[in-house]
């Protein structure tokens, strides 16, 4: 199936993209959609489950609400996109970038994170259980409220992070990178 072909459907919006996914799920299980340019698009409320969004060009997108469970957005560039309350459980975010991205109310539960950037980063009240964040950038980011229970953060860097009522049950703290200014 061509990229093309699946990139129209899904700039067409919600309802076009929900058709051509229906008629092709027996052929494309997994619509590829990799290196895509999806710079500003409004992917508001999409489901884009299981979908290959490795190394595409999201930034300022709008993925409120969206659907990326299991979504493969390894090495994706997400600079500034709104994943507001995004389902992103059991998504491969490894080497992803989402500097100043807002993450608030996404569930990442069980992600795989490894060495992605969330600099500066609204993660406020970011469900993060069963996680893994190994080398994980978040220095700066907006962490109130976020559930780290069971993730594993050996080396993660919240330097200089928002850590107001964070929960970190089974969470060992010596693995964490950080510090604050003087």
């Amino acid at each position: 199936m061509a990229v093309q072909e699946q990139l129209d459907a899904l700039l067409a919006g919600k309802v076009a993209w929900e058709r051509w996914r229906a008629k092709h799920l027996d052929t494309v299980p997994v619509p590829d959609l990799y290196g895509a340019d999806l710079r500003e698009v409004d992917l508001r409320e999409m489901d884009l489950h299981g979908v290959n969004l490795e190394s595409a060009d999201l930034s300022r997108a709008d993925l409120r609400g969206a659907n990326l469970r299991g979504a493969n957005l390894r090495g994706a560039y997400l600079v500034m996109t709104n994943l507001q309350n995004a389902d992103l459980r059991h998504a491969l975010l490894t080497q992803a970038e989402f500097h100043k991205a807002n993450l608030s109310g996404a569930n990442l539960s069980r992600a795989h994170m490894h060495f992605t950037s969330l600099y500066e980063a609204n993660m406020q009240g970011v469900d993060l259980s069963d996680a893994d964040l190994i080398g994980t950038d978040m220095h700066d980011a907006d962490l109130r409220f976020a559930n780290f229970s069971d993730a594993r953060v050996e080396s993660a860097d919240i330097r200089n992070a928002k850590l107001d009522e964070v929960i970190l049950h089974n969470v060992n703290l010596n693995d964490f990178r950080y510090g604050w200014p003087e």
